[in-house]
């Protein structure tokens, strides 16, 4: 995902298998020249509280706990917000590790580490406003990595507030995942997707399409899953 020094990033967290967790633990790994700047909870996490805590240089806690339990069994959990900073062409790596889910018993589920990538550019750093910020067109970038085995991101950039759905779909155009169907602001997103089904199944080796539809505009990505 390219951006420019002065931008500001959003990272959606988006889960499957959620029902029942009631804290839900991470830590975010980033570069100095992207550092993080905040999280912000989504609709499934309304109302839980949220820790944010420095543990290492470029390596933030992050932890959230509600009192009533989570209802449904996939959706956004929050956005990470980040800042591009660089005086030079760079790309960076964001990963998140330790990640946790404690359901209302519990039980404690560990999840893989995740990670991507992002290109920043240097040009207009000095001359950048929050108007620039705001992407100039809707844009479905290529996952990464593709293929993958057990994990892909998925970004996208949105100029203007849109109902966004972002879909997967196998090679004879049956949807078999959705990942995004909400109105979001303008901004730069990133979405892992694990290779799950709506049935938090893992799909099979083969051909599936990334569909992007906001309002009017639509893009779709090949995206090959290797098991």
């Amino acid at each position: 995902m390219p951006v420019c020094s002065g931008d500001t990033i959003t990272i959606s967290i988006t889960g499957q298998r959620l029902k029942g967790v009631t804290e839900i633990q991470m830590d975010v790994i980033y570069h100095t020249a992207l550092p993080f700047m905040d999280f912000d909870t989504d609709s499934l996490t309304r109302g839980f509280s949220v820790t944010q805590s420095l543990m290492h240089p470029n390596v933030a806690a992050i932890s959230l706990s509600g009192v009533n339990r989570i209802t449904v069994n996939k959706g956004t959990l929050g956005r990470l917000c980040f800042i591009a900073q660089s005086t030079s062409d760079t790309t960076v790596t964001v990963r998140l590790e330790g990640i946790k889910l404690i359901d209302e018993v519990g039980n404690v589920y560990s999840l893989p580490s995740i990670e991507g990538h992002v290109k920043i550019h240097s040009a207009g750093i000095e001359q950048n406003t929050a108007q620039e910020n705001i992407p100039s067109r809707f844009v479905l970038d290529q996952n990464y990595p593709n293929p993958f085995n057990s994990q892909t991101m998925i970004s996208y950039q949105l100029p203007r507030r849109s109902l966004v759905k972002l879909e997967v779909y196998n090679i004879l155009g049956q949807k078999v995942c959705t990942l995004i169907n909400e109105i979001q602001k303008p901004g730069i997103y990133h979405v892992a997707w694990d290779g799950w089904d709506d049935r938090d199944q893992d799909l099979p080796s083969g051909v599936y399409f990334c569909s992007l539809k906001a309002g009017n505009f639509r893009q779709v990505r090949k995206m090959i899953i290797l098991r």
